[in-house]
């Protein structure tokens, strides 16, 4: 967008944070008092009663009777459905550096004057966050990393938008606070910091809460932008190869709403 920058500071390696203005030092901190070693806000915590009740139930394949009816429906269903009708509304093509448009795994942006370009995406699926804080912030991630990986990429970072309801509430912060482990552990693991963020709470609505969503947005750099891939079927007879082991992995998916009314696992 042409915006302008300016240098403003320099790393240093002696782990203190320096202000310096005209010439003088007017301000000096560690700077891990300002990260690990900050004082934590610690706020009433419990875990929900739907937890350990939804963990418990029996995440059996679900019985279709009619695979084609079946299918239709979950095409429709807005989780699935194509987001095309909203991305399209904006222009993704400013300064002609998009390489990949919206609808793939992830968008693709050339850095100009090198052959390299930046590969971002946004995830998060709420209902695996609301069935299991921690395990679903970690899958948030993975899927994140995942996305950006198909593209051609390799992760780098994320920015996460921390969607709640009310805090105050203890089983609402003790989502918060198992999502929030969940991304940090998976983070560290990928070895992609956290390094913007924006918090929304307080989201209800006749005294219910939204379902908890900590959306992951993650870049990531794609040394060579021949290689850089999107997720459409090329051409007729495409192979379609379904990597690692499958499980009864229903809990949270959109085919065990449509058969049960209801979520669980």
């Amino acid at each position: 967008y042409g915006l302008d920058a300016v240098a403003i500071g320099r790393v240093t390696d002696d782990k203190m944070l320096r202000l310096i203005h005209k010439g003088k030092v007017v301000a000096e901190v560690p700077a891990d008092a300002l990260a690990k070693d900050a004082p934590v806000y610690h706020k009433p915590s419990k875990e929900p009663e739907y937890f350990r009740e939804f963990q418990a139930m029996e995440n059996t394949e679900p019985e279709v009777a009619d695979l084609k009816e079946t299918f239709l429906k979950l095409l429709q269903a807005p989780t699935i459905a194509s987001k095309e009708w909203v991305y399209d509304q904006f222009d993704y093509q400013v300064r002609t550096n998009t390489v990949v448009t919206p609808g793939s795994d992830a968008a693709v942006l050339r850095i100009r004057g090198t052959n390299k370009g930046l590969a971002m995406t946004a995830d998060c699926n709420s209902r695996y966050i609301y069935l299991d804080p921690e395990t679903g912030g970690k899958i948030a991630v993975a899927e994140a990393a995942r996305n950006i990986v198909a593209s051609g990429g390799e992760p780098l970072a994320i920015t996460d938008c921390l969607n709640f309801g009310n805090p105050e509430k203890p089983e609402i912060f003790w989502q918060l606070e198992k999502s929030a482990d969940g991304i940090s552990a998976a983070c560290t693991a990928l070895e992609t910091p956290v390094i913007s963020g924006n918090v929304s709470l307080y989201n209800e609505h006749s005294g219910q809460a939204v379902y908890p969503t900590p959306t992951i947005g993650m870049v990531g750099l794609v040394k060579d932008l021949s290689h850089v891939t999107t997720q459409y079927v090329k051409q007729s007879g495409d192979i379609v190869y379904l990597l690692g082991e499958t499980k009864t992995e229903f809990g949270g998916s959109e085919l065990q709403k449509l058969v049960y009314g209801k979520i669980f696992g």
